[in-house]
Protein backbone atom coordinates (compact mmCIF):
# COMPACT_ATOMS: atom_id res chain seq x y z
CA UNK A 1 0.00 0.00 0.00
CA UNK A 2 1.14 3.80 -0.82
CA UNK A 3 -0.38 6.47 1.69
CA UNK A 4 -0.97 9.54 -0.14
CA UNK A 5 -3.68 11.21 2.36
CA UNK A 6 -5.42 11.48 5.80
CA UNK A 7 -8.17 13.17 7.17
CA UNK A 8 -6.28 16.77 6.07
CA UNK A 9 -6.03 15.82 3.04
CA UNK A 10 -3.20 15.25 0.63
CA UNK A 11 -0.01 14.42 2.29
CA UNK A 12 3.29 16.30 0.55
CA UNK A 13 5.00 13.12 0.06
CA UNK A 14 3.81 9.62 -0.50
CA UNK A 15 4.97 7.00 1.88
CA UNK A 16 5.23 3.05 0.98
CA UNK A 17 3.67 1.17 3.43
CA UNK A 18 5.70 -2.07 4.02
CA UNK A 19 3.43 -5.38 4.99
CA UNK A 20 4.22 -6.17 8.69
CA UNK A 21 2.11 -7.84 10.92
CA UNK A 22 1.88 -5.84 14.43
CA UNK A 23 3.87 -6.73 17.14
CA UNK A 24 4.36 -5.04 21.23
CA UNK A 25 6.79 -3.81 23.01
CA UNK A 26 7.07 -6.57 25.46
CA UNK A 27 10.43 -4.77 27.39
CA UNK A 28 8.79 -4.69 31.01
CA UNK A 29 11.33 -1.78 31.69
CA UNK A 30 10.37 0.62 29.03
CA UNK A 31 7.29 2.83 29.85
CA UNK A 32 5.97 2.44 26.45
CA UNK A 33 5.93 -1.84 26.97
CA UNK A 34 3.00 -3.35 25.25
CA UNK A 35 2.11 -0.79 23.14
CA UNK A 36 2.41 -0.84 19.72
CA UNK A 37 5.73 -1.79 18.11
CA UNK A 38 5.33 -2.49 14.40
CA UNK A 39 2.47 -1.84 12.36
CA UNK A 40 1.74 -1.28 8.30
CA UNK A 41 -0.83 1.19 8.33
CA UNK A 42 -1.87 1.63 11.93
CA UNK A 43 -5.34 3.72 12.64
CA UNK A 44 -7.54 5.00 15.38
CA UNK A 45 -10.90 5.56 15.85
CA UNK A 46 -12.83 7.58 13.24
CA UNK A 47 -9.12 8.25 11.54
CA UNK A 48 -9.21 7.96 7.78
CA UNK A 49 -6.45 6.97 5.53
CA UNK A 50 -6.28 7.50 1.51
CA UNK A 51 -4.10 4.85 -0.26
CA UNK A 52 -3.30 3.35 -3.59
CA UNK A 53 -2.57 -0.64 -3.62
CA UNK A 54 -0.88 -1.75 -6.39
CA UNK A 55 -2.46 -4.92 -7.97
CA UNK A 56 -0.54 -4.83 -10.86
CA UNK A 57 1.62 -7.61 -10.75
CA UNK A 58 -0.95 -10.44 -9.28
CA UNK A 59 -2.60 -12.58 -11.98
CA UNK A 60 -5.86 -12.04 -13.07
CA UNK A 61 -8.36 -13.95 -10.71
CA UNK A 62 -6.35 -13.49 -7.63
CA UNK A 63 -8.30 -12.51 -4.30
CA UNK A 64 -6.65 -10.71 -1.69
CA UNK A 65 -7.95 -10.61 2.02
CA UNK A 66 -7.73 -6.81 2.93
CA UNK A 67 -7.00 -8.09 7.15
CA UNK A 68 -6.45 -6.06 10.32
CA UNK A 69 -4.58 -8.54 12.25
CA UNK A 70 -4.81 -5.89 15.38
CA UNK A 71 -7.09 -7.17 18.48
CA UNK A 72 -9.63 -4.87 19.94
CA UNK A 73 -9.04 -2.79 21.09
CA UNK A 74 -5.56 -2.17 20.86
CA UNK A 75 -3.31 -1.57 22.06
CA UNK A 76 -4.83 -3.05 25.49
CA UNK A 77 -7.17 -5.88 23.81
CA UNK A 78 -10.27 -7.55 25.72
CA UNK A 79 -10.87 -10.85 24.55
CA UNK A 80 -14.21 -10.19 24.33
CA UNK A 81 -14.52 -7.61 21.87
CA UNK A 82 -11.55 -9.08 20.02
CA UNK A 83 -13.98 -11.08 16.70
CA UNK A 84 -12.73 -13.33 14.14
CA UNK A 85 -13.59 -16.55 12.85
CA UNK A 86 -12.69 -19.24 15.02
CA UNK A 87 -12.98 -16.94 17.60
CA UNK A 88 -13.17 -18.63 21.26
CA UNK A 89 -16.66 -18.68 22.54
CA UNK A 90 -17.00 -15.46 25.06
CA UNK A 91 -20.85 -16.22 25.92
CA UNK A 92 -20.06 -16.70 29.43
CA UNK A 93 -17.89 -14.08 30.43
CA UNK A 94 -20.49 -11.22 28.33
CA UNK A 95 -19.22 -12.09 24.75
CA UNK A 96 -20.18 -13.29 21.53
CA UNK A 97 -20.52 -16.71 20.61
CA UNK A 98 -17.76 -18.34 18.15
CA UNK A 99 -17.73 -16.87 14.75
CA UNK A 100 -18.38 -19.24 11.58
CA UNK A 101 -16.44 -18.93 8.55
CA UNK A 102 -18.42 -16.21 6.55
CA UNK A 103 -20.28 -15.03 9.67
CA UNK A 104 -20.01 -11.81 11.88
CA UNK A 105 -19.35 -10.41 14.16
CA UNK A 106 -15.44 -10.47 12.91
CA UNK A 107 -13.21 -7.25 13.34
CA UNK A 108 -10.76 -8.65 11.44
CA UNK A 109 -11.26 -9.76 8.10
CA UNK A 110 -12.68 -6.59 6.59
CA UNK A 111 -13.03 -7.20 2.76
CA UNK A 112 -11.57 -9.01 -0.36
CA UNK A 113 -10.13 -8.28 -3.46
CA UNK A 114 -10.57 -10.03 -6.71
CA UNK A 115 -8.22 -9.02 -9.21
CA UNK A 116 -9.21 -8.94 -13.18
CA UNK A 117 -7.23 -8.63 -16.26
CA UNK A 118 -5.96 -11.32 -18.80
CA UNK A 119 -2.11 -9.07 -19.11
CA UNK A 120 -0.67 -7.80 -16.21
CA UNK A 121 -0.42 -3.82 -16.10
CA UNK A 122 2.68 -2.33 -15.70
CA UNK A 123 4.26 -1.96 -11.71
CA UNK A 124 3.15 1.36 -9.98
CA UNK A 125 5.68 4.13 -10.74
CA UNK A 126 5.76 5.83 -7.00
CA UNK A 127 8.75 8.00 -8.09
CA UNK A 128 6.12 9.56 -10.57
CA UNK A 129 2.96 9.79 -7.83
CA UNK A 130 5.68 11.29 -5.55
CA UNK A 131 6.07 14.41 -8.52
CA UNK A 132 2.19 14.42 -9.30
CA UNK A 133 1.55 14.76 -5.51
CA UNK A 134 3.74 17.31 -4.38
CA UNK A 135 1.95 19.68 -7.13
CA UNK A 136 -1.14 18.07 -5.97
CA UNK A 137 -0.18 19.20 -2.11
CA UNK A 138 0.59 22.23 -3.55
CA UNK A 139 -2.78 23.07 -5.48
CA UNK A 140 -4.76 22.23 -2.78
CA UNK A 141 -3.61 22.55 0.79
CA UNK A 142 -2.40 25.96 2.78
CA UNK A 143 1.53 26.45 3.60
CA UNK A 144 2.03 24.98 6.78
CA UNK A 145 1.81 27.38 9.40
CA UNK A 146 5.30 26.03 11.66
CA UNK A 147 7.08 24.84 8.59
CA UNK A 148 8.75 21.24 8.77
CA UNK A 149 11.49 19.38 6.36
CA UNK A 150 8.76 17.66 4.95
CA UNK A 151 7.50 20.32 3.67
CA UNK A 152 10.45 22.06 1.34
CA UNK A 153 9.98 20.08 -1.74
CA UNK A 154 6.63 21.11 -2.29
CA UNK A 155 7.25 24.86 -2.19
CA UNK A 156 11.05 24.34 -4.03
CA UNK A 157 12.64 25.15 -0.83
CA UNK A 158 14.18 24.02 2.60
CA UNK A 159 12.86 24.30 5.63
CA UNK A 160 14.28 23.45 9.21
CA UNK A 161 12.45 21.15 12.05
CA UNK A 162 10.58 23.27 14.62
CA UNK A 163 10.73 21.40 17.85
CA UNK A 164 10.05 22.24 21.67
CA UNK A 165 11.20 20.43 24.21
CA UNK A 166 8.66 18.90 27.18
CA UNK A 167 9.64 21.85 29.50
CA UNK A 168 9.63 24.82 26.87
CA UNK A 169 6.96 27.77 27.86
CA UNK A 170 6.70 29.06 24.18
CA UNK A 171 7.94 28.43 20.43
CA UNK A 172 9.65 30.80 18.28
CA UNK A 173 9.53 30.31 14.25
CA UNK A 174 9.04 31.82 11.32
CA UNK A 175 5.91 30.94 9.54
CA UNK A 176 6.08 29.65 5.97
CA UNK A 177 6.44 32.37 3.07
CA UNK A 178 7.36 35.03 5.59
CA UNK A 179 10.50 36.53 7.18
CA UNK A 180 9.49 37.24 10.53
CA UNK A 181 9.64 35.43 12.71
CA UNK A 182 6.57 35.12 16.01
CA UNK A 183 6.81 33.76 19.47
CA UNK A 184 3.39 31.09 20.77
CA UNK A 185 3.46 30.91 24.64
CA UNK A 186 2.73 27.43 25.86
CA UNK A 187 0.71 26.99 29.10
CA UNK A 188 1.08 23.98 30.74
CA UNK A 189 -2.48 21.68 30.78
CA UNK A 190 -3.62 18.42 32.45
CA UNK A 191 -5.76 15.72 31.93
CA UNK A 192 -7.08 14.52 35.47
CA UNK A 193 -9.44 10.75 35.28
CA UNK A 194 -11.42 11.15 37.99
CA UNK A 195 -14.55 9.24 39.02
CA UNK A 196 -18.27 11.51 39.92
CA UNK A 197 -19.31 11.48 43.63
CA UNK A 198 -23.29 10.77 42.71
CA UNK A 199 -22.86 7.55 41.02
CA UNK A 200 -18.90 6.45 40.90
CA UNK A 201 -18.47 6.92 37.03
CA UNK A 202 -15.38 7.78 35.22
CA UNK A 203 -14.68 11.08 34.10
CA UNK A 204 -11.97 13.21 32.37
CA UNK A 205 -11.24 16.91 34.00
CA UNK A 206 -9.32 19.46 32.05
CA UNK A 207 -6.73 22.06 33.81
CA UNK A 208 -4.11 24.45 33.44
CA UNK A 209 -0.55 23.72 35.40
CA UNK A 210 0.46 26.62 37.62
CA UNK A 211 4.04 28.26 36.26
CA UNK A 212 7.37 26.93 37.40
CA UNK A 213 6.06 23.14 38.39
CA UNK A 214 6.24 19.75 36.61
CA UNK A 215 8.40 17.60 35.52
CA UNK A 216 11.91 18.45 37.08
CA UNK A 217 10.58 20.93 39.28
CA UNK A 218 8.75 21.16 42.72
CA UNK A 219 5.90 19.10 42.44
CA UNK A 220 3.01 20.55 40.13
CA UNK A 221 -0.45 21.69 41.18
CA UNK A 222 -3.44 22.06 39.14
CA UNK A 223 -6.72 23.47 38.47
CA UNK A 224 -9.08 21.42 37.54
CA UNK A 225 -13.02 22.37 36.00
CA UNK A 226 -15.93 19.77 35.74
CA UNK A 227 -16.16 18.81 31.94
Amino acid sequence: MIQIGNEAGFLPSATVLPNIPVSYEYFRRTILVLNVANKTLYLGPAERADVIIDFSQLPDGAKVILYNDAPAPTPGFDARLDYYTGDPDQTSSGGAPTTLPGYGPDTRTIMQFQVGGATAAPQFNVSQLQTGLKEAYAASQDPPIVPESVYGPVYGTTYTDTLASVLATGLTFTPAATTTPVTLPFQGKAILEGFDTDYGRMNAQLGSGLPNTGFGKPEPSWAFMRP
